[in-house]
């Protein structure tokens, strides 16, 4: 590494620098020339250092030359006749201008004649062994970090310190923690304490200016006066602290100090880190300096990319790589921004995409390899990570205002060639180019057409000769007719040139930086909120293209620049020349909807009114319609645990799959939150059954996709107008209804509407007024029953399912029944704590007797929601003195929507109770063995269903073995729900089921039962 003096031109030392060869002066510090009464530089240069320094006229005999070696300092004692002093000198090798030169300092030791009288004050030694020794760490190593970290780690160990660091003025009134060192077992803060800013310090930087030294001799004497520096400095167990500046060419650029030095040793360091500052300061500024080199070398002076020269060196770095991945994206219409709006426009471009790549690829190197190319080297990647970094660029792009085709190509196989890569890289990127090429919405002319080309019915109207016989201005009358109505936006554009003017209030409203927008039909495209509608609209503009249409009239849903949506009436009108050949203007007008518009925002479905007019037209026709109404089930918890967002997300994607596979025979409305109609076209020849199945079927599939496992994610009633109600109004009413019943009816595909049925709603209604009144009065004909679980093998009782049972009209009914009511009003959160108490008094009960028996319990998706439900276990637990782990949870499929954060906390809670886990009905849902690995269930229940066919379908055999084998494998074991047959648990036993829970061994039974049940068998065994 070159040599810097400046920071010797302030010791108090003498320092002087010579060519070993020739044996002439290079550098004398101010010290020694104000000793030898130089005033300047130039009164020593070309003079030898025997002749200035000694008198002689010949090299010193003495010269130790010889016994100097670079990195290391040879230290001896001399008596200078000349000047009369006693000195303790350190000798070493430095580069000097690429050649090898003495450099000595030399400390006066006293003014005795005697050359032994080399002693030293304990301070003075002290500061010379530092100043040698920082000397010898800043040359150790040529890179400049390296140096400046050595030089740290020397100082934080010489004084015992916690810490010692730099921080460097970043340009905005703060400062960056750019280098540290810690002790061992000191927390490093450097990434914690970037862009401090000044008035943080404010004090410390009116000392620096006054080249003073900042001393903390206890952080606490700091807490009044200066209450922002003691907070930074509290949080980093700071007690002392000393800091001096870094000057460079008498400009503060930073400080460096230490933390939790020795006190001892802090008379040394407050007078030596001013010393030191200017080491630091030689090598910042030879560090500013090879970045500055590099900049120029390596760096683009337009973007700050990286250059080709920089893409050229990287060929020295590959074999410390284990992979490579790179990435070539070329800039689509350059040469058209530059030819037509000039390069000013270009540069402005080229600067846009490389930001726009920037933010996609982050802090990987990206190179400006061409004009309008660059690439991008991604090092130590993995094939998966790289693909992810292609697809988020190429939405990047797809989010901003610009094209860039991109092309990429990985590998790890060695020797890595990189031009091999950028060469696979470019072909991908021209077959993108193409097909963006191709998929724009119209191609430009090459050829703009002459004034002669312009049509002739267009140079005739009356419009024309009037702009021409007067004065005209185009201008004032485009912003007259935006000033007048501001949900009005006007766009004209020469397609020849493919620039467009826009509106002031276009601009404004979609963010495009300019009036004068370049392709504005395709830049558009990005702007229209859902893919739907994008295609619907390139589609209508190709097939203007195609077909020599001159209207455009669409409606559709944009974004605005601040994300808001809003629904647009886009009417335009396309000019060709006479021919037909050439198309030569589009202009039109964008005007925004009313707010009560009859399309639905989220799914872009016409409402209940459109409904209504539809039915209205179809009746006028006087032929009767098929109506087929649906709900879809469990978005209020879709809602809750993945969030609106990602919920509508799932609602259009359904919604749109309902619409592209039954766009010919079937048009969709929405009714309200979650209820849909859908109107059977006349000219349909399916039934409705077939339709109705084919609903179900796409639903069932698009909830699947999303995994969201429900066991009827889709209600579905039939209906015919007018038979079903005698006005639209009427029979959206009955509509609705209808819904409801399917939804109380989970295991019917669809229903029919009919008397009957409202009545069954009217009852419905009914026992939702008693469930509520039922708990009012303390859960009055509610109890629980237990279904006893057997070991497989032995058929001896080893567990049971706590079962809730609700008494109503005289007769049990069913779960599946009153459930749901219970959910639907939120009651189930306290119904559910209810159930848990009994179960744990049952178990009390059980393990007083000595009974073994584990009972199970079922939750909710609600209570699992609910904050308070896991503190309740646990206070109900400690206040029946019963562990948790006498208890099991049971989930189903339907909790297990994603890995949802709320899931895994509840789960954790219950195991921190000991309580342990069983995933209920597997099988019935779209299970995947990816739950098995998720979630920590110590037990899998297969679904009753499953067994209903176990004995005569091979299929269902197979498939419930694959789910033994995959849950053996997962160390989990197996309990079958409804085996009703001896031949159904000889089959499963020979599987290694080790549960069996149905009514061949028992049937739900009340708690006295149970409980003598579990007496008989502690007594049977007793015997």
């Amino acid at each position: 590494m070159q040599f810097s003096c400046e920071f010797f031109e302030s010791l108090n030392e003498d320092v002087y620098i010579s060519d070993m060869k020739t044996y002439d002066l290079l550098y004398v510090n101010a010290h020694l020339r104000k000793m030898l009464g130089l005033g300047s530089h130039d009164a020593y240069r070309g003079q030898k250092c025997y002749a200035l320094l000694q008198g002689l006229e010949e090299p010193c005999a003495f010269c130790t030359n010889s016994k100097l070696r670079a990195g290391a300092f040879y230290e001896w004692t001399y008596h200078n006749p000349l000047l009369k002093q006693n000195y303790s000198i350190k000798d070493t090798i430095l580069d000097w201008e690429g050649r090898p030169c003495r450099m000595e300092l030399a400390v006066e030791s006293g003014h005795s004649s005697s050359v032994s009288d080399t002693h030293h004050t304990p301070y003075l030694t002290k500061r010379d062994t530092v100043i040698d020794e920082c000397l010898q760490q800043v040359y150790a190593s040529a890179n400049v970090d390296d140096a400046l970290m050595q030089l740290l780690a020397y100082i934080g160990r010489e004084f015992h310190c916690g810490r010692a660091y730099i921080f460097e003025d970043n340009g905005d009134a703060a400062f960056d923690n750019t280098y540290e060192w810690c002790a061992p077992g000191v927390t490093p803060q450097k990434d914690y304490l970037q862009n401090v800013p000044v008035e943080a310090i404010d004090w410390w930087i009116g000392l620096f200016q006054s080249h003073q030294i900042v001393v903390l001799n206890n952080l606490e004497h700091i807490r009044e006066y200066s209450p922002l520096v003691y907070d930074a400095l509290k949080p980093q167990e700071v007690t002392t602290l000393v800091t001096g500046p870094i000057y460079l060419d008498q400009r503060l650029i930073g400080f460096f100090g230490v933390d939790n030095p020795l006190p001892e040793s802090l008379p040394v360091l407050k007078p030596l880190l001013y010393a030191i500052g200017y080491f630091f300061a030689s090598v910042l500024k030879r560090r500013n300096l090879i970045q500055r080199l590099e900049d120029l070398s390596f760096r683009d002076a337009l973007t700050g990319a990286l250059n080709r020269n920089a893409l050229a060196e990287l060929d020295a770095i590959f074999p410390s790589m284990d992979t490579l991945g790179v990435l070539y994206c070329d800039i689509s219409g350059l040469k058209q921004i530059n030819d037509t709006l000039g390069h000013d426009a270009g540069d402005e471009l080229i600067i846009q995409c490389y930001h726009t790549i920037q933010k996609a690829v982050g802090n990987h190197n990206i190179y400006r390899a061409g004009g309008d190319e660059f690439v991008v080297v991604l090092p130590n990647i993995s094939q998966a990570e790289f693909i992810q970094y292609v697809e988020t660029l190429k939405q990047t792009i797809a989010d901003s205002d610009q094209h860039i085709a991109v092309g990429h190509s990985w590998t790890d196989r060695k020797p890595f060639h990189l031009q091999l890569l950028v060469a696979n890289a470019d072909k991908i990127m021209y077959e993108d180019k193409r097909k963006y090429y191709e998929n724009s919405v119209f191609l430009i002319d090459k050829t703009r057409p002459h004034r002669q080309d312009i049509p002739t019915l267009l140079r005739n109207t009356a419009f024309h000769q009037f702009i021409h016989a007067n004065f005209f201005d185009a201008e004032t009358l485009f912003r007259s007719i935006t000033s007048i109505n501001r949900s009005q936006f006007l766009f004209f554009g020469d397609l020849q040139t493919n620039l467009f003017f826009i509106s002031d209030n276009m601009r404004d409203a979609f963010g495009f930086p300019s009036n004068v927008v370049p392709d504005l039909l395709n830049t558009w495209i990005k702007r229209i909120c859902s893919p739907e509608d994008q295609q619907l609209y390139c589609r209508d503009i190709a097939d203007m293209m195609a077909h020599k249409r001159t209207v455009h009239d669409l409606r559709y849903q944009v974004r605005d620049c601040f994300g808001n949506h809003m629904w647009v009436h886009c009417c335009a009108l396309l000019q060709w020349n006479d021919a037909y050949t050439v198309p030569l203007f589009f202009s039109g007008c964008l005007s925004t909807q009313d707010a009560e518009f009859m399309v639905d925002p989220v799914t872009r479905l016409l409402q209940e009114s459109a409904a209504v007019q539809k039915l209205l037209e179809l009746h006028a026709g006087g032929q009767p319609v098929p109506i087929i109404v649906f709900s879809l089930n469990g978005f209020t918890e879709i809602n809750r645990i993945k969030g609106r967002q990602m919920a509508n997300q799932m609602l259009r994607s359904i919604v749109t799959m309902l619409t592209n596979r039954f766009n010919n025979t079937l048009s969709f409305f929405r009714l309200d939150g979650m209820r849909f109609m859908a109107l059977v076209s006349p000219n349909c020849t399916e039934s409705p059954e077939t339709l109705i199945e084919d609903i179900r079927s796409a639903v069932a599939e698009s909830y699947r996709s999303s995994s969201v496992l429900l066991r009827c994610p889709c209600s579905v009633g039939l209906l015919q107008y007018p038979a079903d109600g005698v006005t639209p109004q009427v029979l959206v009413e009955n509509a609705i209804d209808l819904i409801a019943t399917a939804k109380s009816m989970p295991d019917r595909p669809y229903v029919v509407h009919s008397q009957e049925d409202r009545l069954t709603q009217k009852e419905l209604a009914a026992m939702a007024i008693q469930l509520n009144r039922d708990i009012y009065n303390n859960m009055a004909n509610f109890r629980v029953v237990v279904q006893p679980i057997v070991s497989a093998q032995t058929g001896e009782i080893c567990g049971g399912e706590t079962l809730l049972r609700w008494r109503y009209g005289g007769k049990d009914i069913s779960p599946t029944v009153f459930i749901p009511i219970l959910e639907r009003s939120g009651q189930i959160i306290g119904v559910g704590r209810w159930v848990f108490e009994q179960v744990v008094r049952c178990c009390n009960r059980l393990l007083s007797s000595g009974s073994q028996i584990r009972l199970s319990f079922n939750v909710s998706y609600l209570q699992i929601m609910d904050d308070e439900f896991v503190p309740f276990l646990r206070k109900t637990l400690h206040k029946h003195h019963v562990d948790g782990s006498n208890l099991t949870v049971e989930l189903t499929e339907t909790h297990f929507v994603d890995s949802f954060e709320r899931l895994q906390q509840f789960i954790k809670g219950c195991h921190e109770l000991g309580l342990h886990m069983a995933l209920d009905d597997f099988g019935a849902g779209y299970s995947s063995l990816s739950l098995l690995l998720q979630f920590p269930t110590g037990i899998i229940k297969l679904d009753r269903s499953l067994l209903t066919q176990i004995t005569t379908s091979p299929e269902i055999l197979h498939f419930i073995q694959s789910i033994v084998y995959a849950c053996h494998s997962f160390g989990q074991r197996i309990c079958a729900e409804g085996v009703e047959t001896e031949e159904q648990a000889a089959i499963l036993r020979d599987m290694g089921c080790e549960l069996i829970q149905g009514f061949h061994y028992y049937e739900p039974m009340e708690l006295r039962d149970l409980y003598e049940l579990a007496a008989r068998n502690i007594h049977a065994q007793s015997l």
